[in-house]
């Protein structure tokens, strides 16, 4: 049925519309019953709840002001109405017992929702009216930001930047009673609680009963006449009638149980490299970040809209979701013009490209021992992090080699000029990442007045140990031979690392901070393979045929590995 919210509301309070109440319960239902869900951990009682919200709606229908955000309203009244049913039928000891003997999933995205689950919907009646209603239209209802501009009143930038806000305050008030977590966390949540649905025909028993009830019926005719449809549903579900209600946790009643069962005998999903298990929480996880990579590439784009008839399972929405969020930021990536490389034109004979991070990296570490250090500690007042990872908000991966593996004719290969320098400040190398061509003498430098001891630690070059206790002290090295990343490390410092990346030829470099590269200029034309290498990620290689004038964009996608838990 056509019509937004509102009109629909105004035929059903205006008209006595049954239809249009019945469309109203069909897009809500599932925003009602799975906040009442997560409040109550009882599939039985959320039902009760929905009942209760959707009676108290249809009768106070036509005491709403014409603007209400009904969703908001709904999401409010399904919170109350979900605490009031704890504590009137004394379930909170069984839903801790549930709690405590339901199997879930074990990964470390499932277990911050679980703690953060049974208290986000509170956290959320607590918000400014304007904030919760951005959440909830946001996440629950999936709606774009320019459609949630339209609904408060505001533009599509605003809508933006007051659901951000919007998150922030959600973090800040559980931050406040001790359960930290991060915007990115919220945004996990929030994602998986908005894959649960109500029970299947439960929106239109609901339409059915609380219309009649909003139409004229006395309190007690209409509480006994929904119950007793409900009742029925509920017996159909016992002989049988599929019914799919997606749990995080144990499931809720034998049926489920036994769905859970026999799931667990079927043969395993295949896995995508760092995502994990596609049906378990890092699905989940992943198709949040890639969201979040689109939206920042393309704030309007039509995948990030939920696809029509919504999805009928979480693995549906982690394996759907992957398939159209990685060909839609693939699209919008491609839209970039392959002539320039982050705003900036390539110089002749030269090979660019970017590089992106598949999967979430472990978090940055705080490096707290800079902190107790006498020299380290007056030039950093903050913990540094560490840089293994460092990724953009487009997903783009900086400190990766880039390197020109082979193709290359002898008489093409020359050391550059010069002396690359590596320089030790702050008790840090910087660069943190430094490329040299085999046989090319390169510096290592002291910018302070206290002791380094610095050691190299190849696998394929001899090594060397050096004191440089003087200010301005500089110490020339050479490696001979061809070798990736070769670790540079102070004695002195424990956490003062860098690499050496030594390249058999002149063509070589290394990503930027939005993970864009461009290889040196003077490239003969022909046939090349180019590997990328990081710490972590691993490396590929692809060939690339280079003719004059037509320098080739290259993209890599490197991805995080599976259970990596080290920055």
């Amino acid at each position: 049925m056509n019509g937004d919210d509102s009109t629909l509301l105004g035929r059903y309070v205006r008209d006595r519309d049954e239809a249009a109440f019945a469309e109203l319960v069909r897009r809500h239902a599932d925003l009602v019953w799975g906040a009442a869900f997560r409040i109550t951990r009882d599939a039985d009682l959320s039902q009760d709840v929905a009942q209760t919200v959707f009676v108290d709606f249809a009768r106070k229908a036509a005491s709403l002001p014409a603007e209400i955000i009904l969703p908001g309203w709904l999401h409010l009244a399904a919170c109350h109405a979900a605490r009031k049913a704890i504590r009137s039928h004394h379930r909170r000891a069984a839903r801790e017992a549930r709690a405590m003997t339901a199997g879930g999933d074990p990964s470390p995205a499932s277990d911050a929702f679980e703690e953060l689950e049974p208290l986000l919907d509170e956290a959320l009646t607590q918000l400014p009216p304007t904030d919760r209603h951005a959440i909830v239209l946001r996440f629950f209802s999936g709606l774009s930001f320019s459609e949630i501009g339209r609904r408060l009143g505001s533009s599509d930038d605003a809508a933006q930047k007051r659901t951000a806000r919007a998150l922030d305050r959600l973090r800040e008030h559980f931050d406040r009673r001790g359960v930290l977590t991060s915007v990115d966390g919220l945004y996990v949540a929030l994602g998986m609680a908005a894959v649960r649905k109500a029970p299947e025909g439960l929106a239109a028993l609901l339409g059915k009963t609380a219309g009649i009830a909003g139409l004229g019926s006395t309190g007690v005719a209409a509480g006994s006449s929904l119950k007793t449809l409900l009742g029925l549903a509920v017996g159909l579900v016992a002989v049988g009638t599929a019914v799919f209600i997606p749990t995080l946790r144990g499931p809720s009643g034998p049926q489920l149980a036994a769905q859970r069962d026999d799931a667990a005998v079927s043969a395993p999903q295949p896995k995508t490299p760092g995502t994990g298990d596609l049906s378990t929480a890092a699905g989940v996880t992943e198709v949040l970040r890639l969201r979040g990579i689109l939206a920042r590439l393309r704030p309007d784009s039509p995948a990030l809209a939920p696809p029509p008839g919504g999805f009928s399972t979480r693995e549906h929405f982690n394996r759907t979701e992957l398939m159209r969020l990685r060909g839609a930021i693939a699209a919008e990536r491609n839209q970039a013009t392959p002539s320039a490389t982050n705003g900036i034109s390539p110089p002749a004979g030269s090979i660019h490209g970017r590089l992106w991070l598949l999967g979430t990296p472990p978090p940055a570490r705080p490096i707290t021992a800079v902190l107790s250090d006498p020299n380290a500690s007056r030039v950093h007042k903050t913990a540094p992090l560490s840089r293994s990872y460092l990724v953009s908000p487009e997903g783009g991966l900086a400190n990766v080699y880039v390197h020109l593996k082979s193709g290359l004719p002898t008489n093409a290969q020359a050391i550059p000029a010069g002396r690359p320098r590596v320089e030790l400040t702050g008790t840090f190398f910087e660069p943190y990442v430094l490329g040299v061509v085999a046989g090319q003498t390169f510096e290592i430098r002291n910018g302070d007045p206290f002791l380094y001891n610095v050691n190299a630690s190849p696998r394929l070059n001899p090594g060397f140990n050096v004191a440089m206790a003087n200010q301005g002290q500089i110490s020339a090295r050479e490696f001979p031979v061809p070798e990736p990343f070769i670790k540079l490390a102070d004695n002195v410092h424990p956490w003062c690392i860098g690499y050496v990346c030594v390249a058999e030829n002149q063509f070589h470099a290394f990503t930027d901070t939005n993970g864009y590269f461009t290889l040196p200029a003077g490239l003969p034309e022909g046939r090349y393979e180019i590997e990328v290498m990081h710490l972590k990620a691993g490396s590929k290689s692809s060939i690339v045929e280079y003719r004059e004038g037509e320098p080739p964009f290259l993209g890599f996608e490197l991805s995080v590995p599976e259970g990596a838990s080290t920055p």
